[in-house]
């Protein structure tokens, strides 16, 4: 499943919790709006990273450019009050948030070095597909679907001091990312 019908499930999973939960309450309703506002944020964001014309000059700038604005949005997702009646909300969107935050740490590295490190790259893109994954399964808890927590195996082999916890730089936008399960 691509990113963007991850995306438009996640906002019709939103829409669903709320309508069937038969009475909704201010929290439920806040967290709706808002994964909705995260999954418009994270598909404007993808399709900018999508359009970047690779034979650019500023393609990495670019790319670092909006990987950070990725980085934002998912942080900001993962520091939403979550309703009492969905408590693993919380941590698929705190691991989503991490996920996402190595991958943008490990791509700046990447991407700034003086020699490009294909190894390196590999990493930020698991670590980035995580945060998708843990999203992928959030959109499933949000439907009451069997969900799981995804397993992270590539955060278990970063050892970049750079990797530095994504609740630290909470900021009042709001933003979301995709990942498939691992």
């Amino acid at each position: 499943m691509n990113k963007r019908s991850l995306l438009i499930l996640l906002v019709i999973c939103c829409i669903s919790l709320a309508a069937c939960s038969g009475k909704t309450d201010k929290v439920t309703d806040e967290y709706v709006k808002n994964m909705q506002t995260f999954s418009s944020n994270v598909e404007i964001l993808s399709v900018s990273i999508n359009s970047i014309d690779a034979s650019s000059e500023t393609a990495s700038a670019d790319l670092l450019t909006y990987l950070d604005y990725m980085d934002q949005t998912f942080t900001q997702m993962a520091s939403l009050e979550v309703p009492e009646n969905i408590p693993d909300a919380s941590v698929l969107a705190s691991n989503a948030a991490t996920a996402m935050h190595d991958s943008v740490t490990l791509y700046h590295e990447v991407y700034g070095a003086e020699i490009f490190d294909g190894d390196l790259e590999l990493k930020a893109k698991a670590r980035y597909d995580h945060a998708f994954s843990c999203v992928a399964e959030l959109g499933k808890l949000l439907r009451n679907e069997e969900y799981i927590i995804p397993v992270d195996t590539a955060g278990a082999d970063l050892t970049s001091p750079d990797l530095a916890d994504p609740a630290s730089s909470v900021s009042e936008d709001m933003s979301v990312s995709d990942n498939n399960p691992e």
